[in-house]
């Protein structure tokens, strides 16, 4: 049976065999790197997502002799990897974000942080790198320390400008409460309609790129839980299945489900802690805290079954670090048929509120081409209680080496 990835990979073989031979590797069934001419990478990315690939992601590597473009497409049968050298003295490759603006962000992160310039990009001013980082710096090269401060005298922001009567602008951030990222939102307007917000990301640089290459294995497992603290099953676990994948690992399936349910937990409480601050900023005291109540429920619950609030140091390469005994395991089910009960009351009294649903109709609508364009993940609207609770009842025994 042929799969999608073998249906892409021979499509875009075809397509390349007539202008210049492409290297193909394929470690696994389910995994395809293809190297091809740094000219015809955005060529070839349009073309498999013509075919049905999509992309998910664009990085860079510094291999010394040359500077690499690692293309990342999902298929349905597995992964497409487009692989481009560069010459590290003079590092450009047609852009590939005026075909696929869903490159939009990773093409501006490899202008910063490894001075790989796409060309023709429609909006080629930094991202990451704010302007105290004056001068030619790479940060992600190999030469460049994690320890590096650069600091440019005099440097000023100007953000595009945003005239007429009446505008005014509001700062908000990068420095706030709660447990957002520090981030900088700058909203122009005259009264009632905002005009222009202008996002400002990356205030931190915390060289966690680097201390992943420099870490042991087990040690960058706690640096990947530390990226964002919110999302520290998250982040650990995608670290670990990364690694497990590289090195033939298997999880056994009792630590699977321990991930699974800890990974629903975590999804948890962001969930109500998102419609907590939706009651914040409109004004509905009442409704924010319940959500915060609800949400330190969940927390609580979290610290009860392996330690602490945020669910650190549950993962680790090759399973998990805690085991739910039956002891846990009923005070789990418990705990989350009582907040999915208390939840569900809370919900409906909160899109029962006119104020509220008089700021949620119509407000942030995103269409389906553009989050197709733009690449946007869908999130499920509802947590998954019965996920919890079915993957609780069916975890399979433990099973201890020798």
């Amino acid at each position: 049976m042929t799969s999608s990835i073998d249906t892409l990979g021979a499509g875009l073989l075809a397509g390349l065999a007539g202008l210049r031979a492409a290297k193909v590797d394929e470690p696994r069934s389910d995994e395809r790197y293809v190297s091809v001419p740094a000219d015809l990478l955005a060529r070839s990315c349009a073309h498999l997502a013509a075919e049905g690939a999509r992309l998910i992601a664009i990085f860079g590597d510094d291999l010394g002799a040359s500077l690499r473009i690692n293309t990342v497409l999902a298929a349905a049968g597995g992964l497409l990897v487009l692989q481009a050298d560069l010459d590290p003295a003079d590092p450009r490759y047609p852009a590939i974000t005026p075909s696929l603006p869903v490159a939009h962000w990773d093409e501006r992160a490899l202008r910063d942080l490894f001075g790989i310039v796409p060309e023709g990009h429609p909006w080629p001013e930094p991202l990451i790198l704010h302007e105290e980082w004056a001068g030619d710096i790479q940060p992600l090269r190999a030469s460049f320390s994690r320890h590096t401060v650069p600091l440019a005298d005099g440097a000023v922001w100007r953000p595009p400008a945003v005239e007429g009567e009446g505008v005014f602008e509001i700062p908000y951030g990068p420095v706030r409460s709660g447990v957002f990222e520090s981030a900088l939102f700058l909203v122009r307007t005259a009264g009632e309609d905002i005009l222009a917000m202008t996002p400002r990301m990356f205030y931190k640089h915390r060289g966690i790129e680097k201390l992943f290459i420099e870490a042991p294995l087990e040690q960058a497992v706690l640096v990947a839980e530390h990226a964002s603290g919110v999302a520290a099953v998250a982040h650990s676990l995608a670290f670990c299945q990364a690694v497990e994948r590289a090195l033939g690992i298997e999880a056994p399936s009792r630590a699977a489900y321990i991930r699974t349910i800890c990974a629903e937990l975590e999804r948890l409480h962001n969930h109500i802690d998102s419609l907590m601050r939706q009651c914040e900023t409109a004004s509905l005291g009442v409704g924010q805290a319940q959500f915060a109540m609800l949400k330190e429920r969940v927390l609580r619950l979290n610290a009860e079954l392996v330690g602490n609030r945020f669910l650190r140091g549950v993962n680790r390469i090759g399973g998990v670090r805690y085991d739910l005994d039956p002891n846990r395991r009923r005070l789990l089910v418990e705990a989350v048929n009582g907040i999915e009960h208390d939840f569900r009351k809370v919900v409906s009294l909160f899109l029962a509120t006119a104020s509220m649903r008089d700021r949620l109709i119509t407000t942030g609508r995103l269409s389906s081409e553009i989050a197709q364009t733009f690449g946007a993940a869908r999130w499920l609207a509802v947590p998954g209680w019965s996920l919890i609770r079915g993957w609780t009842a069916h975890m399979p025994p433990m099973v201890r080496s020798k």
